[in-house]
């Protein structure tokens, strides 16, 4: 009797009333919040800038407009697309950036001459988190432009296959900067020449750069002045990132191939040699050379110049000959069970010719003589960016398990007393 009850009590008109009200107002919800993210965040590419612009420029733009926080804008094509969209005035692009004035996080990629068109951001009025671009960093207006941006965090200047290639003046951006310029700055990705800049016109106070992008050049004059700027972060860089952008020839000849399997190692010696890098957790290395003696020199160094490292990522760009039959978990094995505080490293062998495509092996150390093989991340490219808190989920648990040992033994000495 009592289930025929509340059977017959389920089904009565009041409970799909407030079942279709239930449904109701959960869909309402994600309407709002979807709302929500396109007010505050926006994502436009060649289709759509011009237009985005037009709208914003005109009388009685949508104020909601006003509200977004995160924007990026991307003036190439989508790749495989065949929509070019209207042509983008950038007289146009530089009012409209000017009339934002709440941004937070602002991405500007694919302009036509990156070397020149700093310009578009020199009436801008919002201060930003994060900066991402390609424009080249001495273009007008982009250094004054980020010389008012006090509260910079993540500055992601990315390396532009169109910059040409020499050392530029620098006194005249020099006379621009000063010990306030970028002092927010926690994680930076850029070139060499650029930390070069830093580095000459802060002397004394470099910012306390925690987490670090390098993209670098083989070119000896700029690679050396930017290992001594790189030498300054010690105190401070936790996450380190190395890439050269141009391969190490495979060399034939005994003396070019000694060379060759010393450079890494003769890196990190350069700018690691004076002080003790104890607070590098994550160091990544892409675009060297790899052979046997190449990697007894890398481990070396590591062990060397970085006593508490925890997470290694190596990309070699080149092989030697008897790397043929090269085994991945060899390598890792030689690297986890030789250093200590070393709990993850990632390579990518021979056999893999997309990085970011990827079928190479995670190794992680699960005890002295146990190595696990955790497989493909969801991310890879960006990881350098967290790469202690992305990688080192260790040192979060011990705190975790100490808190509750500490808290069950309090409760213990209560229920005693």
């Amino acid at each position: 009797m009592a289930s025929s009850a509340k059977s017959s009590h389920g089904d009565s008109p009041e409970c799909h009333l407030f079942a279709q009200h239930r449904a109701e107002y959960a869909r309402l919800q994600e309407k709002i919040a979807a709302h929500h993210q396109e007010v505050t965040m926006m994502k436009l590419d060649a289709r759509n800038i011009a237009a985005f612009f037009t709208v914003l420029l005109s009388p009685g733009a949508d104020m909601r407009v006003q509200l977004l926080t995160s924007l990026t804008l991307c003036f190439n094509k989508p790749e495989g697309s065949s929509c070019c969209g209207m042509a983008v005035n950038l007289v146009s692009a530089s009012e409209a950036l000017s009339a934002l004035c709440n941004l937070k996080n602002l991405t500007i990629t694919g302009l036509p001459q990156p070397e020149k068109d700093g310009w578009i951001l020199e009436h801008c009025t919002f201060s930003l988190e994060q900066f991402c671009t390609d424009i080249w960093y001495i273009s007008p207006g982009l250094i004054d432009f980020l010389r008012g941006q006090k509260q910079l965090k993540t500055l992601l200047l990315i390396h532009n296959e169109r910059y040409r290639r020499y050392d530029p003046d620098r006194d005249s951006l020099i006379s621009h900067l000063n010990r306030n310029f970028l002092k927010s700055v926690k994680t930076l990705q850029c070139g060499g020449a650029f930390l070069v800049l830093l580095n000459v016109s802060r002397p004394n106070c470099l910012p306390p750069i925690v987490n670090l992008r390098l993209d670098m050049e083989l070119d000896m004059l700029v690679m050396t002045k930017t290992l001594g700027a790189l030498s300054r972060l010690s105190s401070s860089l936790v996450s380190l990132s190395i890439r050269f952008k141009n391969k190490y020839p495979a060399s034939e000849t005994s003396q070019d191939r000694e060379r060759g399997v010393q450079s890494i190692a003769k890196i990190i010696h350069s700018f690691a040699e004076d002080e003790s890098w104890t607070r590098l957790r994550f160091l990544e290395v892409r675009g060297t050379w790899y052979s046997t003696v190449a990697r007894k020199d890398f481990l070396t160094a590591i062990l060397t110049h970085f006593p508490r490292i925890r997470a290694l990522i190596w990309i070699p760009s080149t092989f030697a000959n008897e790397t043929h039959r090269l085994q991945p978990k060899k390598v890792a094995s030689k690297f986890l069970l030789r250093c200590p505080t070393l709990r993850r490293f990632i390579f990518v062998g021979p056999d893999t010719d997309v990085v970011n495509d990827p079928s190479y092996l995670s190794y992680m150390k699960v005890s002295v003589k146990d190595l696990y093989i955790q497989g493909k991340l969801d991310r890879f490219d960006d990881t350098w960016m967290d790469g202690e808190v992305f990688f080192d989920r260790t040192q979060f648990e011990c705190r975790k398990e100490e808190a509750e040992m500490e808290t069950a033994e309090e409760e213990r000495e209560e229920v005693n007393e």
